[in-house]
């Protein structure tokens, strides 16, 4: 392989790995916690929120946005000891019931509940995934990279970007045939969501990120809220486009897909380019995706929440009446 060819895809395994967290979408992870836990009110829209928060670090598209999205995903007890408030304890219930190990990214990513032996959405993405290469291709071509750059990129990112259309299309599937009104329910839990709730992050990660990283642990510390802050704020842009038409969420994460696409691409290539996604393609990538879970994503999402309630019976939340 040629020198310029290894420096042009070293990139990409920091892509990968920041990849590998991505599993179900925001309104899957509400609607799984809404009917798991309480069922309502504040306590009910404080897991909803938590339910959110582990893929906070999944586009911190870095080396520590890698290591907190890997400990956030499989390490989730510093986040339930650091519960000390009943209200952070049912963030932290929405938390676990997130997790890649034994929570609801564990169906999207190893055990799918219809798909078995491969988790359901990596599933999914096999098939979308060679449909999106030449596309892929095109795109950094047109930016002008050379053909074999851009086929060797597309080749590798198509798996990491299918995977997240397959997120996207079950998302958007959730809101039309699930549960209407479930950017609403996102957008109360962010609003709602306790103020104490960015500390607990910090008590929970910092340490662990100022090893990691080198920085200090006050630094790790600002930073961790920082990023929940930030979380927050999407959470509360998500449920308000998901509160609108289906086209109005349709065309939100066709502009999330750009967005997140773009970055992943030029990320890919060293920022050698401007590479730009179109946003008509990234709605085209959404009906294929679409058209690849529409027949069975519910099936999969009602066993997966038959699976989550059994492996979440043991963990504590809070209920009407707690402190």
């Amino acid at each position: 392989m040629k020198k310029s060819l290894v420096v042009f895809l070293a990139p990409l395994l920091l892509l990968a790995a920041a990849g590998n967290a991505f599993a179900w979408g925001n309104a899957v992870h509400t609607w799984l916690a809404d009917h798991t836990g309480v069922t309502s009110g504040y306590y009910n829209f404080q897991e909803l929120y938590g339910a959110t928060l582990p893929d906070q670090y999944n586009f911190l598209l870095d080396a520590n946005g890698g290591f907190l999205a890997l400990q956030a995903h499989t390490d989730v007890d510093p986040v339930i000891e650091n519960a000390g408030t009943c209200r952070l304890k049912a963030v932290a219930f929405g938390f676990a019931s997130h997790n890649d190990l034994t929570g609801a990214d564990y169906t999207a990513h190893w055990g799918g509940q219809t798909t078995p032996g491969v988790g359901y959405v990596i599933a999914k993405a096999e098939i979308l995934a060679p449909d999106l290469v030449p596309a892929l291709a095109g795109i950094l071509v047109s930016a002008g990279a050379g053909a074999p750059e851009a086929q060797a990129v597309a080749a590798y990112l198509s798996p990491t970007l299918a995977h997240l259309l397959v997120e996207s299309a079950v998302d958007l599937r959730v809101k039309s045939d699930l549960d209407r009104a479930i950017g609403s329910r996102m957008l109360v839990a962010a609003q709602t969501r306790s103020p104490e709730v960015p500390g607990l992050m910090a008590a929970a990660y910092a340490e662990g990120l100022a090893a990691f990283s080198g920085m200090t642990l006050e630094e790790a510390q600002e930073y961790l809220v920082a990023v929940e802050h930030a979380n927050r704020r999407d959470i509360i842009r998500y449920g308000l486009a998901y509160s609108g038409s289906q086209g109005k969420a349709l065309r939100y994460m066709a502009g999330l897909g750009v967005a997140v696409a773009s970055a992943y691409l030029n990320a890919a290539t060293g920022y050698l380019y401007d590479v730009v996604v179109p946003p008509e393609l990234a709605v085209q990538f959404l009906v294929a995706a679409d058209a690849v879970v529409a027949a069975d994503f519910a099936d999969e999402l009602r066993a997966t929440l038959a699976y989550l309630r059994e492996q979440m019976s043991g963990v504590e939340t809070c209920r009407p009446g707690g402190r």
